[in-house]
């Protein structure tokens, strides 16, 4: 997440058009990597890569969701500083709780 913090910094808070959607389709492709039979590539560098992307904090970060999204969005970051993300250590297979909020995100999607 520092590097965009330095380029979201250096550019006033702001990114391009193209900058956002290519965070925001990355975010999303991890998300659907959540899945409940494991996924090859939901394993330590998932973790890592989410978050490298996530800047919860950042009032631009929240601003490239609708509200329901953000708060799967929040409700996943959570999960994952609180190290939840897998049932057990070595296996791609994710917690029940991680599980529900992809399902949630997928009905949001569906929604809009």
């Amino acid at each position: 997440m520092t590097a965009l913090e330095i380029i979201t910094d250096e550019r006033n808070g702001d990114l391009d058009k193209e900058m956002t959607e290519i965070l925001k389709t990355r975010i999303i492709t991890l998300i659907n990597r959540i899945n409940a039979l494991g996924d090859i590539w939901f394993n330590e560098s998932w973790t890592e890569e989410w978050l490298s992307l996530c800047a919860i904090k950042s009032i631009w970060f929240k601003q490239l969701w609708v509200d329901d999204e953000w708060i799967i969005i929040k409700s996943i970051d959570k999960e994952v500083k609180e190290d939840n993300i897998f049932r057990n250590k070595g296996e791609n297979i994710p917690t029940i709780e991680v599980i529900r909020l992809k399902e949630q995100y997928d009905s949001v999607i569906k929604k809009n």
